[in-house]
């Protein structure tokens, strides 16, 4: 060692010679030249490696103080056992030496894992928001779960999207889902972190995806661990977004069905796009359109022109607008006021609008709502041509022979109009006949007999000369030769495919089948021209079993995963349906003969086995086995009406009744299950339009909520205390949610899992009752489909901390934090 050095100074000294002449003049001055400054001195850092792994790099030099860094890593089947030398310290595979002072050397030893104790198995992942099958409007969601790893969750990938991960530190569990009770410690991606006291780490995940518009989608989880073990698929959610266009027409000759879409999301802002369907394959095509394109209830499809037409009517003013499908270029072909005059008329419809067989002409029907009386309504028909851009009026509410015409809908045949007749007060049996207009306008004739199924769409099969007809009662169809009819089927009849709002009715010749739109339900369903029978055809839905309407309560049965739901069927028949979470799948248990009453509220008692029914004037007990249903409360005597209005009510387990909240009297009721009788709990106006009661099993106290002075309160039963808990609740504009003015409060339920209380109504709000705060669910808009996330008439939250609510014809489940909410069941 001491040989090298002298040879590295003597290598010093002769480059130093050659260099300086050693010691040769010529310096102008005569001065010496300056000593040259010492290089920095520097160590070198080796490893020594053991077998089951390897380094990188495998030695490096370091400047006197420096550091360096060594990259470890096991073979499989073999783990870091210890790594020493150079003062260093290990984190995640990366030794970082100390400060180097001399040379050094890192030794790293490896061991063979211990299948008892290593973590070899990657996370587990549960989804929690949204449901397993889900369908939303919208372009993006939200997706929340929890994962977990016997050593440390590394990444959670949503979609391929890296979830933000927030590690817990105290878990407990029920019904196989998390329970979180914990302070948030959010963590960047990647890096690990503690465990709880079984040594099982546990993170809460979420990310947002973007979700395609043009059809369905796989939400898939993806999990790693810090030991690299990887699971593709921990967890996946079927999205359903392929939107059904509920008004329509049909393409005969390329088997098409074109609908449009109101108010879909794009990066551009909202539109209003087109849909191609397939009638035979269930192909699926979105046709994007000019932000500006208007929305259109009853598109005309010009084959000749490769172009749809829309009617519209706005502020008395008529627009024709084509939309050329290969260049989404749209041109208004006319704009003319239809000149109503104020005093005599307060608007006009389009009723309906068809293209003439050989594309020259369209026909359009309106009808003008007079200022006087409805029996001065007209009905009013113009005829516009292609060729010379014109608008000609052919009937104004009376032909030259006097008739006055009432028609709501109409279809064209070679010898002129085919329309449906509705009542006038000068003809009041005429419902429901099919009338022949002549294109001149100067004749009416009677087609059929007046078919009394309330019919309100027609089109006619010019092959067979044959009309099919659908109304609210029913579906017909008519031989205009010699003016037979036959039903095909009776609305009363039918169990799964009714009718509420009739959009559309198209015959698909080819395969001898009706395709019946409706708006209300959001499907499009098939009718068989020869049975009769209705199947679906497409929906904007999830599940199977009944479609319903107007739901407007829920109770959740954790245990069985499933939720109860009743509709009172847009205040028809009352139905009580089981809702299966997993699936959206439907069941029917009973139907309410109800008085055309709103549904106000269920109450399960599970373990009795029954569940009870809240409308407005009576209350029903119905057995969940077998469906049988008794009445508790009913109007009687086969009259609508009352003596109560009942608007809520909740299970009081520990009296065996039922507390009611009831409108008519400012009061809180009770009725007694073993007797049905009812007593009065507590009654004065400080509750004034109490909507909703709940009782709290831990501190004895009842809760109820006034809508009309939108508060809150408490109820203490033994003191006959009221407490005022809730006044203001304060929305994403600065408004009270609670203020009437401002919105309605429909129900209320507390949570089995924290101190709060969900409101529910035009607003979702959540009561803290530990912080005395409110919260009000963000707003959020989705357009077509659920359209917003206000108006939810009832929601109540799962012991595992998801929320759940209905939303009209929709059940829902609702991430509080984001506004997020998603359809389950429809």
């Amino acid at each position: 060692m001491n040989l090298k050095r002298t040879l590295g100074v003597v290598g010093v000294v002769v480059a130093s010679c050659i260099l300086s002449a050693c010691g040769g003049g010529g310096g102008g001055d005569g001065g010496s030249a300056p000593s040259p400054s010492p290089s920095p001195t520097q160590y070198s850092v080796t490893t020594s490696v053991g077998a089951g792994g390897s380094v990188s790099p495998q030695s490096a030099t370091v400047e006197s103080g420096g550091t360096t860094t060594f990259t470890i890593s096991a073979d499989q089947g073999y783990q870091i056992s210890s790594v020493e030398g150079c003062n260093g310290t290990l984190s995640d595979g990366s030794y970082t030496t100390g400060q180097i002072t001399a040379n050094c050397v890192v030794t790293i030893a490896f061991a063979q894992s211990d299948s008892t104790s290593t973590d070899s198995q990657p996370p587990t992942a549960s989804i929690v928001f949204p449901a397993p099958v889900t369908r939303t409007s919208s372009n993006t969601l939200i997706v929340r779960g929890t994962a977990r790893d016997a050593g440390s969750v590394k990444s959670v990938r949503v979609n391929g999207v890296e979830a933000t991960l927030t590690r817990s530190s105290a878990v407990s569990l029920q019904n196989s889902m998390s329970i979180h009770r914990y302070v948030p410690d959010p963590l960047a991606n990647g890096t690990g972190g503690g465990s709880d006291e079984d040594s099982e780490d546990e993170v809460e995940w979420e990310a947002e995806i973007s979700v395609p518009d043009d059809d369905d989608s796989t939400v898939v989880v993806e999990t790693e661990d810090d030991s690299g073990n990887v699971e593709e698929v921990a967890d996946t959610v079927e999205v359903k977004n392929r939107a059904v266009p509920v008004s329509f027409t049909i393409d005969a000759e390329n088997r098409k069905l074109m609908g449009q879409l109101w108010q879909l999301p794009s990066d551009d802002g909202w539109y209003n796009p087109l849909v191609i369907w397939g009638l035979d394959d269930d192909s699926y095509e979105i046709l994007p359109t000019p932000t500006d394109y208007p929305y259109c209830g009853m598109l005309m499809l010009d084959s000749s022109r490769r172009q749809v037409i829309c009617p519209e009517l706005f502020d008395g003013h008529l627009k024709l607008t084509a939309l050329n499908l290969d260049s989404s270029a749209h041109t208004v072909l006319l704009g003319k006021s239809l000149d109503l005059d104020p005093a005599e008329w307060q608007f006009a419809h389009v009723t309906d609008a068809k293209l003439s067989a050989d594309y020259s002409s369209i026909y359009l029907m309106f009808t003008y709502f007079a200022v006087a009386s409805y029996d001065d309504n007209k009905v009013v028909i113009f005829r516009y041509d292609f060729a010379d851009n014109s608008l000609n009026l052919l009937v104004d509410g009376y032909t030259p022979s006097g008739v006055k015409l009432a028609a709501r809908s109409f279809d064209l045949t070679e010898s002129g109009i085919v329309a449906i007749k509705y009542r006038t007060a000068e003809e009041i049996a005429d419902e429901g006949r099919l009338i022949l207009i002549d294109y001149a306008g100067t004749g009416v004739t009677d087609v059929t007999e007046p078919v009394e199924l309330a019919l309100d769409k027609v089109d006619i099969d010019g092959a067979t000369n044959t009309a099919y007809m659908t109304g609210y009662y029913g579906i017909a169809k008519a031989d205009l030769t010699d003016g037979s009819h036959q039903v095909l089927s009776l609305e009363s009849d039918e169990k799964l495919f009714n009718v509420n709002q009739l959009a559309s009715l198209a015959h698909d010749a080819a395969a001898s089948r009706l395709l019946v739109g409706d708006s209300a339900y959001g499907y499009i369903f098939a009718v068989d021209t020869e049975t009769g029978e209705r199947t679906e055809f497409a929906a904007n839905g999830v599940g199977s079993g009944k479609h319903l309407l107007s739901i407007r309560a829920i109770e959740l049965d954790e245990d069985a995963q499933t939720a109860y739901v009743l509709d009172d069927g847009g205040l028809e028949e009352g139905i009580l349906a089981v809702v299966d979470l997993n699936t959206g799948n439907r069941e029917e248990i009973a139907r309410l003969p109800t008085c055309r009453y709103f549904a106000q509220d269920l109450v399960l008692d599970k373990s009795a086995g029954r569940i009870f029914a809240v409308f407005e004037h009576e209350i029903f007990e119905v057995t969940l086995a077998d469906g049988l249903v008794r009445p508790l409360i009913s109007s009687g005597g086969g009259s609508c009406g009352g003596s109560y209005t009942f608007s809520g009510g909740s299970l009081d387990v520990s009296g065996s009744r039922l507390l009611l909240t009831e409108t008519s009297t400012d009061s809180i009721l009770a009725l007694d299950l073993a007797s049905a009788t009812i007593s009065s709990v507590f009654s004065g106006e400080e509750i004034d339009v109490p909507v909703d009661v709940e009782p709290d099993p831990n501190s004895g106290l009842v809760y109820v909520l006034s809508q009309a002075n939108g508060a809150l309160y408490s109820y203490d039963q033994s003191s006959n205390e009221l407490s005022l808990l809730l006044d203001e609740c304060i929305e994403d504009h600065g408004r009270n949610a609670l203020d009437p003015n401002i919105g309605n409060i429909h129900g209320m339920d507390v949570d089995p899992n924290n101190p709060w209380i969900w409101i529910s109504g035009d607003y979702l709000m959540k009561f803290d009752l530990e912080a005395n705060s409110c919260a009000v669910m963000p707003w959020k808009y989705y357009g077509y489909g659920l359209g917003n996330n206000i108006s939810i008439l009832d929601a109540e939250a799962a012991a595992d901390g998801r929320l759940f609510g209905t939303k009209f014809n929709n059940v829902i489940q609702i991430d509080f934090e984001s506004g997020e909410i998603v359809t389950i069941s429809r």
